[in-house]
């Protein structure tokens, strides 16, 4: 059933500063932020103008007309109305939503199976061939790109306890368009820890770890390029985008790389990033989720600034995780940690607006 929402905006005061305020900061309050205030939320995406959020409790979808919710697992088929429920014992266990105009992809890191919404259906789209099996122990990470194709590098993966990375068997790349094929990526890549992968105009970029050393394998054609980003800073995660010809890579440690042109240049900033998360770019700034707030780092005037809500310190978690380009604005989605002691039951996002 939909909810209709009428907005009451009002603004927030903002907070600290870290070096310089590069943006006139607006944090909102709207009854949109009440729906969702005791809600965990998973991961927020966006179709044409339909906000989606997967939360623990199902899939919402938000436009101009009100709130709807599904809830669907690895074995919903067929309309997608049947699954409009609202059943209080459901717990959503797909990671990640992806979405192309009206496609939807649903999906989790360790299963062959995703799921896809279109025009109103529910299917279940095998990741790649041959049988399964759970001791296969399989993790798998998702790249949409700019043309919908879900592009997936699947590996068994299982960690050592006297090292700090995963071994590997090796790394199998797929692209799920119309039609599933395999990719065939160079062994050096296959048979390391990759962190990051991502694809646009048919150029593929994997960001993996050799040794000690963070590397970046561009494949163009049959043109490859390595390039390696640090040998002292590797971090336990990374997030990536690509903007105006430029890579902008940013590890949990706080360390931004910016690859343009086999140029690096290097920035240490707030090493405070909660695991799980991505980062988001608006015009020359690129924003970071972390503990202590939404991280700002405008690279043309080498400044960076950190704030975060008025209530900010009132959430069950420890800071933010995700953050989502929403028109003019930045949603940005507690996550991380847990606090034990919490008794606010306050979870949900924050609405950034940019001057």
């Amino acid at each position: 059933m939909k909810i209709r929402i009428i907005f009451t905006i009002f603004f927030l005061s903002n907070v600290f500063q870290f070096n310089e305020i590069i943006f006139a900061q607006e944090w909102q309050n709207n009854n949109l932020i009440d729906i969702f205030d005791q809600k965990k939320i998973d991961d927020i995406g966006i179709s044409n103008s339909t906000l989606l959020l997967l939360c623990q409790d199902g899939l919402y979808f938000y436009d101009e007309n009100g709130v709807e919710k599904y809830q669907l697992d690895i074995n919903s088929l067929g309309s997608l109305e049947k699954y409009k429920l609202d059943n209080p014992f459901f717990l959503n266990t797909f990671n990640n939503v992806f979405s192309f105009e009206n496609i939807i992809w649903l999906t989790e890191k360790e299963l062959p199976y995703v799921t896809k919404i279109y025009n109103d259906s529910v299917f279940r789209v095998k990741l790649f061939p041959g049988n399964y099996s759970i001791e296969n122990s399989i993790n798998n990470t998702f790249y949409l790109d700019e043309t919908g194709r879900l592009w997936v590098v699947s590996s068994k993966d299982y960690f050592q306890f006297d090292k700090s990375a995963p071994i590997l068997d090796e790394n199998t790349l797929y692209v799920l368009g119309d039609t599933i094929e395999e990719v065939q990526i160079p062994k050096n890549i296959k048979n390391n820890y990759i962190y990051n992968f991502l694809v646009v105009n048919n150029t593929k970029y994997f960001l993996y770890i050799e040794g000690q050393k963070l590397k970046l394998t561009k494949i163009q054609n049959d043109n490859i390029e390595d390039l390696i980003l640090d040998t002292n800073n590797v971090a336990l995660r990374y997030s990536c985008q690509i903007f105006d010809s430029s890579l902008y890579i940013v590890g949990s440690n706080g360390w931004i790389y910016i690859v343009d042109n086999n140029e690096i240049k290097r920035q240490e900033t707030e090493s405070d990033i909660n695991f799980g998360f991505n980062i988001e770019i608006m015009d020359d700034n690129l924003f970071i989720p972390t503990i202590k707030g939404l991280l700002e780092y405008n690279w043309k005037i080498d400044k960076t600034s950190i704030s975060s809500p008025e209530n900010f310190n009132e959430n069950c978690y420890y800071g933010f995780n995700k953050v989502l380009k929403y028109f003019n604005s930045i949603l940005a989605v507690y996550g991380g940690p847990i606090k034990v002691s919490c008794k606010s039951h306050k979870y949900g996002f924050a609405i950034y607006k940019l001057n």
